[in-house]
Formats: C-alpha cells, sequence, structure tokens
C-alpha cells in the first residue's frame, strides 16, 4: 500500500521524480528528485497531446506543481494512514498506537553522483542488512531470556 502511494507521486505532481526506494518494515527509504522547473513539464513531449487541458476551448499545458520536501512527505504520511485506517476498518489489518508515522523524518540533499550512487546502494542492500538490524523483533541475539533458558 505504501509503495502503491510512493509509485503515484510523479503521476500526480509533475516535477516530482522518485529515484530509488525501498519500503522496509519499519521505515522507509526514497530518494526524491525535485526538479527545478520554468514552464512546461520535461516529460510532456510537444509533438503530443499529453498532459493538455482545455480551458474556454483553447489548449493549455498543466502547470507544473512546485511542492516542497516537507508538502511531499506530509502528503505521503496522511494518504498512507489514512488508506491504512481504512485498511483497518474494511479488511481487518492490525491496527497501530496513536502514530502510524514518527513525527519527524530524515532527508539530506544529494549533491553529486558519487553521493547519489552511494545512496542507492545502501537502499538496495538494506533488506539484506534487516536481519541484523536492532529494530528486528526476530533478529537473533534479541530473544527474551525466558526463551533463551527454555
Amino acid at each position: 500500500m505504501i509503495n502503491t502511494v510512493l509509485n503515484k507521486i510523479p503521476e500526480n505532481y509533475s516535477g516530482i521524480n522518485l529515484d530509488e526506494h525501498i519500503v522496509m518494515p519499519n521505515h522507509i527509504h526514497v530518494i526524491i528528485i525535485i526538479q527545478n522547473i520554468v514552464g512546461a513539464d520535461p516529460r510532456v513531449d510537444p509533438k503530443q497531446n499529453n498532459n493538455k487541458i482545455s480551458i474556454n476551448g483553447r489548449t493549455q499545458r498543466s502547470a507544473p506543481t512546485k511542492l516542497s520536501l516537507s508538502s511531499i512527505v506530509k502528503r505521503v504520511k496522511s494518504l498512507t494512514t489514512k488508506k491504512y485506517i481504512d485498511g483497518i476498518k474494511n479488511h481487518n489489518w492490525p491496527s497501530f498506537d496513536k502514530r502510524f508515522w514518527q513525527r519527524n523524518y530524515y532527508d539530506h540533499i544529494v549533491r553529486n553522483d558519487k553521493s547519489l550512487n552511494r545512496i542507492r546502494e545502501y537502499i538496495i542492500n538494506n533488506p539484506l542488512n534487516w536481519q541484523s538490524d536492532i529494530e528486528n523483533p526476530d533478529r537473533i541475539g534479541n530473544m527474551q531470556s525466558n526463551e533463551m533458558i527454555g
């Protein structure tokens, strides 16, 4: 469900693209590309009728949406929380305590290709590290003392 919401961001907001991303059991990693665009959406092919709307009989391109990173994160958190609450009500999904998402998020501005590739590699390899993650309740070494005696 979270992945579906993430993947729809570029469809709904011009100038916003996703790069590497992964949904983990207790967190997500996402590289969000916010293009500094003026004028038409660069994904629009001027030879095609993409992203054109008709206003009073005149065809116009839809204006690019300028969103900040915090606005994007807020929208993702709001949409996914609502969808999850709907899943609790309609599909018997497990409920959550107080908040679906943590209050803040960690962000980092990627300034060069070397950094981008390092972060991509981290995201790709993150699922492999889940078995040893301290937040993983099934992690070896996380067993309760009574389980170890048993």
